[in-house]
């Protein structure tokens, strides 16, 4: 990377955060200023389709917008994997994700909440959101926030 840039990489069981550290250099705005995807815009933090303009606030519209297409650069060669494009990536069942919850085993919202107070208001919503859908109340120390 650029001078005074550099990325910090961590993991959590299957769960990856990469962050660009001293992201107010010019070398950063060199790499990444008019960089745009399933992350958002570089600059602003929004969550723009494709076409650079059209705000998109639901994730699952989002993932969709930025499925890899057939004219998209390839960075892995198997394209053996399911869903591929035209078929759209397959969303979870939501119906099905609060039946487990009800069966029990699962973690309430109130756990949630306890396990990611820690985190700053926008940093916590995403830990809570991420620790109700993966169960994993350890999820809550993950640095990747």
């Amino acid at each position: 990377m650029g001078e005074g840039v550099s990325l910090e990489l961590s993991t959590h069981k299957d769960i990856v955060s990469l962050k660009i550290l001293h992201g107010t250099s010019p070398s950063v705005d060199a790499w990444f200023g008019s960089s745009s995807g399933l992350m958002g815009s570089f600059h602003e933090s929004k969550t723009l389709a494709r076409d650079g303009v059209t705000l998109l606030e639901d994730p699952n519209e989002l993932g969709q917008e930025w499925q890899v297409l057939d004219s998209d650069p390839k960075l892995f060669q198997n394209t053996d994997r399911a869903p591929q494009f035209p078929e759209k990536c397959h969303l979870p069942d939501a119906a099905a994700a609060q039946k487990r919850r009800l069966l029990g085993g699962a973690v309430s919202r109130d756990e949630a909440a306890e396990a990611c107070a820690h985190w700053n208001e926008d940093e916590r919503k995403n830990c809570i959101a991420d620790v109700l859908a993966t169960n994993d109340l350890e999820l809550a120390e993950f640095s990747g926030y």
